[in-house]
């Protein structure tokens, strides 16, 4: 009898152990998930505005609710993450990837990845001195910012889920650019997976 519950107690250990560890591996990331909520300034306040992440589109659009009760449509500003259906991608689109499949796997990852982050929780929208504050379907432009100060938007394309939308302008393009090299060297995300 000794030697079974032994068994047992050894089984429990191993199993919580395997558990913990998976749970590390799958939430370790460079990008600091915790939300705490501080006040961060983040440049002129007419340029930013506290927001409530009511439903994400896909990696790089979300709808949001302001603070006076209004809902709108917000795409992510600079950054352009692949499409969830293989019929709305393009080849080449991101540099020199061809395989569609690829691409619309990385575009569910990116809306997924979103979701963890920012859905059902208060952001920053951050609007940007040089760029419109509404795009071509007349969606809201920000860059998107936690309340921890990480700039979320920059974070899509460090990790590999997103490309620098270089066909707009904004301020943060070349620093936006820069990102992106470093993620395409490391093979990170969608550079590694897909190219």
């Amino acid at each position: 009898m000794e030697q079974r519950s032994l068994g047992i107690y050894i089984s429990v250990v191993l199993i919580s152990f395997l558990i913990l560890a998976g749970a590390y591996t799958f939430s370790h990331s460079t990008l600091d998930r915790s939300q705490p909520q501080t006040h961060v300034y983040l440049g002129n306040d007419s340029q930013k505005v506290l927001v409530y992440v009511t439903r994400v589109v896909d990696g790089d659009t979300a709808w949001v609710r302001f603070p006076n009760g209004t809902e709108e449509k917000v795409r992510f500003l600079g950054v352009d993450t692949p499409e969830t259906e293989e019929d709305r991608n393009r080849p080449n689109e991101y540099d020199h990837i061809t395989d569609l499949r690829c691409l619309t796997i990385w575009g569910l990852k990116a809306e997924q990845f979103t979701k963890e982050i920012i859905e059902h929780k208060q952001v920053y929208l951050v609007f940007d001195p040089i760029s419109p504050r509404r795009g071509y379907y007349g969606r809201l432009l920000a860059y998107i910012y936690l309340t921890n100060g990480t700039d979320f938007t920059a974070e899509l394309v460090k990790e590999g889920y997103a490309r620098v939308y270089v066909e707009g302008t904004f301020e943060k393009k070349e620093a936006y650019l820069e990102y992106q090299k470093e993620a395409m060297k490391k093979g990170l995300g969608l550079w590694g997976a897909c190219g």
